[in-house]
C-alpha cells in the first residue's frame, strides 16, 4: 500500500479462500448430520416401538404382563436420549461468517 500498488487481487484471493473453507466446513457438517439424523430416527422411532413390541411378545410368551412402568421407562429414556442428541448437535453447528 505504501508503494501505491493495488491490493484488490490479494483481497479477492483471501475472500475466495475463506469462501472455499466455509463451503468445505458446511459439506463436512452436512455429511456428519446425515449420520446423526439416522441415529436420531432410530432412537426416536424405531427403538421405542420395537422395544415395546418385543416386550409385549415376550410377556405373552412368558405368561407375565408388561407393566405400565416399563412403557413409561422406555418413553422417558427415549426422550432423554433425544434431548441429549439435540443439544449435542447444536454444539456441532459450524460458525459461518455472513
Amino acid at each position: 500500500m505504501k508503494s501505491g500498488g493495488s491490493i484488490v487481487s490479494a483481497l479477492e484471493t483471501q475472500v475466495d479462500a475463506l469462501i472455499a473453507q466455509q463451503v468445505e466446513t458446511i459439506k463436512k457438517y452436512s455429511a456428519e448430520l446425515n449420520i446423526w439424523t439416522l441415529i436420531y430416527l432410530i432412537v426416536a422411532a424405531a427403538m421405542p416401538s420395537l422395544g415395546i413390541t418385543f416386550l409385549v411378545i415376550a410377556s405373552s410368551i412368558g405368561g407375565s404382563g408388561i407393566g405400565k412402568e416399563a412403557v413409561i421407562l422406555i418413553a422417558v429414556l427415549s426422550m432423554c436420549i433425544e434431548v441429549a442428541l439435540i443439544f449435542m448437535l447444536k454444539t456441532k453447528v459450524p460458525k459461518v461468517i455472513k
